[in-house]
């Protein structure tokens, strides 16, 4: 199958404007850099740096949820990670974000731009270089060998951005996924799925499958955007099929 790349664009600061590259090296395994290394998280958000986790897009200022951030443009050097922000035209802040600094400067905009919207001060965080979360180890029973093989599950992650998941039989027909709680049979059939051209927003799947993520474990709410966008692709008008084994874990069958 013939591709056309059309155009490359990076995420610096996710929520923000992209920025459009003519060309960009890249590391197998791993996203563009720079791409969604900072994140406006909003000011109710814990963000614990020492330990960092996934959080839901609830969590962050974005465009989908903060339409006003849609009247500023950006630039950024990412050889000095220097973020410059204009609004009609005109700048209206810089700062080094990776400098400590520096993202206290920006969060300070954000807080006085976004007003009462804030409800507080935002704050810029730097995701650095983690890209990958390794899960607890464990054994699974392959489908067809009836042998049980002990796997290390291995997460790729951008902050907070898209998750490679990586099943222990990749030539099956269909992606494996934890029960999330859910009970197929209560489901609503169809389910609406809310989305914004690519972008859904799970929690509204979720309410609307009734699906209580905050009670599940911390691996099911990381895996829940992950399935979302299996099962769910905007952009693929395929209707999804789902499919839920005796033990509750849920699968996707292509």
């Amino acid at each position: 199958m013939a591709v056309t790349l059309g155009r490359i664009c990076r995420y610096p600061v996710k929520g923000l404007s992209p920025d459009t590259l003519e060309r960009v090296p890249l590391t197998t395994g791993r996203a563009l850099p720079h791409d969604r290394r900072f994140a406006i998280a909003r000011a109710t958000t814990p963000i614990d740096t020492a330990d960092p986790e996934w959080l839901p897009k609830s969590k962050f200022h974005v465009l989908m949820r903060d339409e006003k951030l849609a009247q500023l443009d950006t630039a950024y050097d990412a050889e000095t990670t220097t973020l410059t922000v204009y609004r009609k035209g005109k700048q209206v802040t810089q700062a080094r974000l990776a400098d400590p600094m520096g993202r206290v400067t920006l969060s300070q905009f954000f807080a006085a731009f976004l007003g009462d919207d804030a409800k507080g001060t935002p704050k810029v965080v730097d995701a650095g270089d983690r890209t990958t979360v390794s899960l607890p180890a464990r054994e699974v029973v392959h489908r067809d060998r009836d042998e049980r093989v002990a796997v290390a599950p291995r997460l790729r992650v951008r902050y907070p951005g898209e998750r490679l998941v990586v099943h222990p039989a990749p030539n099956d027909d269909y992606t494996l996924f934890p029960s999330f709680g859910l009970d197929l049979d209560d489901v609503p059939n169809p389910l609406p799925v809310a989305a914004d051209g690519a972008t859904i927003d799970e929690e509204a799947v979720a309410e609307a499958a009734d699906a209580s993520l905050a009670e599940r474990p911390y691996a099911e709410r990381v895996l829940w955007q992950a399935f979302c966008y299996t099962a769910f692709d905007p952009v693929d008008e395929a209707r999804p099929t789902l499919a839920q084994f005796d033990s509750g874990r849920t699968a996707v069958v292509e």
